[in-house]
């Protein structure tokens, strides 16, 4: 009885993935005008990578103990702004726009700043 409602409740998770695929929340599963079955296979794939990645993310910070809602998740990070600053003669170096607080855990939960460091 356990496995059967176990796997009632993975159905629930995956069908809420696909409404988050066919929504604008992630990225739009919905048809651009696309002709060639190997541009929709491969923006299907896309589609299904940003998915999994989304997924990742949200293991990642639960993982950490953030409580942040999914949708909140993404309305913060879609806040996360980096700029190119030129200063003089120097190279030019890429830096985060001031954050939030909620942006400022998400960022450290994540681990961000090492995407900077590598650049």
């Amino acid at each position: 009885m356990l496995k059967i409602v176990k796997t009632y409740n993975q159905k629930d998770f995956v069908e809420k993935d696909f409404m988050w695929v066919k929504g604008l929340m992630i990225i739009s599963m919905k048809p651009f005008f696309l002709r060639k079955d190997k541009r929709i296979k491969v923006h299907s794939f896309l589609c299904v990578m940003g998915l999994v990645f989304y997924r990742l993310l949200l293991w990642k910070l639960k993982k950490q103990e953030e409580m942040l809602s999914e949708t909140r998740v993404i309305e913060e990070l879609e806040k996360i702004r980096v700029v190119l600053v030129k200063s003089g003669d120097e190279e030019p170096q890429f830096m985060f726009e001031t954050m939030g607080l909620d942006q400022m855990r998400l960022f450290t939960a994540l681990g961000l700043e090492t995407v900077l460091k590598d650049s």
